[in-house]
């Protein structure tokens, strides 16, 4: 009996990780020429936004004079976010501009951390642990994000 609920669990399990592998939402996307490996995020579901500065006054690039983002654009921003499974890759392929507009996220499970947001959908998240994510949004060609090659 004990022998089955284990050999029970053990296909159980083995289906469930299969499931979950080949699931788009949770698996990492290979990354292309242009497009770092991208994952499923691992932010915990936000409570609040903060932001403290915009990009928009920042001097440097162009188009940093036009990107200014709401409190609902940052959270509709980390909610579509992806993963960079490697930062060094991202900052080789992605389009990073001088500027970005920050402030600090607030989350269900009582952590908080500091964000800053490019133009090009790029996105950096610092925990008060001192955890650091890199992040791209692939599917943010909402206004004020520019339209980018990657």
């Amino acid at each position: 009996m004990v022998t089955q609920v284990f050999a029970s669990l053990a296909i159980l399990f083995a289906t469930v990780g299969t499931c979950f592998a080949q699931s788009p939402s949770t698996a990492c996307q290979t990354g292309t020429e242009y497009l770092p490996a991208l994952c499923a995020s691992t932010l915990p579901v936000l409570k609040a936004v903060i932001i403290e500065t915009q990009a928009s006054a920042e001097k440097g690039h162009s188009a940093c004079a036009h990107f200014s983002l709401s409190q609902a654009q940052v959270a509709r921003f980390f909610r579509q976010a992806r993963l960079i499974k490697d930062e060094n890759e991202g900052r080789a392929k992605l389009d990073w501009l001088p500027c970005a507009s920050r402030g600090t996220l607030y989350f269900a499970d009582g952590r908080n951390a500091q964000w800053s947001i490019s133009p090009t959908r790029s996105a950096i998240v610092v925990f008060e642990n001192g955890e650091r994510l890199a992040m791209f949004c692939p599917s943010c060609t909402f206004k004020p994000f520019l339209a980018t090659g990657n």
